[in-house]
């Protein structure tokens, strides 16, 4: 596509996700963990640990533009980065439509895709009140594009860097993000890289960086005015004590009996947010990593998302308790996000079908004799 398009294109796709967005968007207090949410960002306090605190800090400010109903005002905070989520997904798109395609072409191979993400139902529902989920997801989505242009565009080393920041970023508002951690191993793998002991040093210091939003925590403690304070971590140790627990639930969790669970759920969730359309484009494009040495350059999103949802099915049940995993779509998220360069794969591989067999047609008559 044009440079002018490869911007405005995106921002057109992001506008219209954020409108779509706010018509759905709750006028305030849902339910859940948002007035929590609320209370922390509303005296900059401490919300339930592992953290959110970047969330909380950004919170404030929707809430110091809306005073007067500071529920409606981060619930348009979630909606705002929730349709940013999707201006970066359009852009991570762009890198993967086939050249070959007339502009319309890309246009509806780009919108398709972002599309199927955009009004996924577990999506949507979390654009629409104070959830810190979609939050996470723009800066994943931002370490995902940031990532595809270091190893699939020739991009410089500054791409890496800001891979590794956002990606620090995202951390902090969610562990399981960690799990991401297997898409640049596998492109490092697929591209044969060489590698660059400096520069992955200096990629360690960008994501420890962006991993330092942490200490929010330890240093607000620290300060003990009277404020919104859930749970108590007032020092670094504190902290590292808490992260390196073995089970996100002080509760009894659910352990192997809940594995068939989370793998029906798993499949449900997968069916209810991609669709029939869905699946039919995972299909066409894992068909086409297997068979086309020059889709495997797209293996690494094929391989990254199918361990997340190992990883969530099998793990899940380890550290949540049998109500929580009710809501385990969440953490899905990522997954879908991964699946939009295999979704434009897909798009790709059926245009281009389509436009093979309107080839052969073309000169035919309706009885068969070429003209």
């Amino acid at each position: 596509m044009s440079k002018k398009v490869d911007f405005i294109f995106p921002l057109f796709c992001g506008l219209l996700a954020y409108i779509v967005y706010e018509l759905t968007n709750a006028q305030g207090l849902f339910w859940g963990d948002g007035g929590e949410f609320i209370a922390a960002s509303s005296t900059l306090g401490i919300g339930h640990a592992y953290g959110h605190p970047l969330f909380w800090l950004v919170g404030r400010i929707s809430i110091m533009l809306s005073p007067s109903n500071p529920a409606a005002g981060m619930n348009h905070l979630v909606a705002l980065f929730s349709a940013g989520s999707c201006f970066v997904i359009t852009l991570l798109a762009q890198n993967w439509v086939n050249d070959k395609f007339s502009r319309i072409q890309k246009m509806i191979a780009i919108f398709t895709a972002v599309g199927i993400y955009a009004v996924a139902p577990t999506v949507w529902s979390q654009a629409s009140y104070v959830e810190v989920y979609n939050f996470q997801a723009f800066f994943l989505a931002l370490a995902v594009y940031f990532l595809d242009r270091y190893f699939f565009r020739k991009g410089n080393n500054l791409n890496l860097f800001a891979s590794a920041y956002f990606f620090g970023i995202a951390v902090t508002l969610g562990l399981y993000a960690l799990l991401l951690a297997i898409l640049p191993l596998a492109m490092w793998v697929v591209t044969k890289r060489k590698f660059n002991l400096k520069i992955f040093l200096l990629s360690a210091i960008f994501f420890i960086v962006g991993l330092s939003l942490w200490l929010y925590l330890p240093i607000r403690s620290a300060i003990k005015p009277i404020y919104y304070h859930w749970e108590k971590i007032n020092s670094l140790t504190a902290l590292l004590k808490y992260l390196s627990r073995k089970s996100y639930s002080n509760e009894v969790h659910v352990g192997f009996i809940g594995i068939p669970f989370t793998f029906t759920k798993t499949l449900k969730l997968l069916f209810a947010n991609i669709g029939m359309w869905g699946i039919v484009l995972l299909i066409f494009s894992g068909w086409s990593i297997i068979s086309d040495k020059k889709e495997r350059i797209a293996a690494p999103y094929f391989f990254s998302a199918l361990f997340l949802t190992l990883a969530f099915i099998l793990t899940i049940p380890f550290n949540l308790t049998l109500i929580q995993m009710t809501e385990i779509g969440v953490y899905f998220i990522p997954v879908f996000l991964l699946c939009i360069p295999l979704f434009i794969i897909g798009i790709n591989n059926c245009l281009l079908y389509t436009s093979d067999a309107a080839d052969e047609l073309d000169g035919v008559d309706l009885g068969g004799r070429r003209i």
